[in-house]
């Protein structure tokens, strides 16, 4: 059972890829959803628990604003690293 922040519903299923190595990476959008910043400019926190991965924006986060986390259904166990790009989650 996939165990979401209340009175958020999930952001889609988190997209993977795997490596050279064999390794899965996660794969998390480059932007944030609440200020548009680009995570890797502003920080960001990354956790996954109970079949979520959640995207924290260190700049929401450090300015207070709600609903700043992506929350994404993890079909696979936590990743050993991830990656930014918008591309999979952008909605066609």
């Amino acid at each position: 059972m996939d165990n979401l922040q209340p009175g958020h519903q999930s952001d889609g299923v988190l997209h993977y890829r795997r490596d050279v190595d064999g390794e899965q990476v996660g794969i998390i959008p480059a932007t944030c959803k609440v200020c548009g910043r680009a995570l890797h400019k502003v920080g960001f926190r990354v956790s996954q628990r109970d079949g979520v991965m959640f995207v924290d924006c260190d700049g929401c986060t450090t300015a207070g604003l709600p609903g700043h986390a992506w929350q994404f259904t993890a079909a696979e166990a936590a990743p050993i690293r991830v990656e930014l790009d918008d591309q999979p989650y952008i909605r066609r």
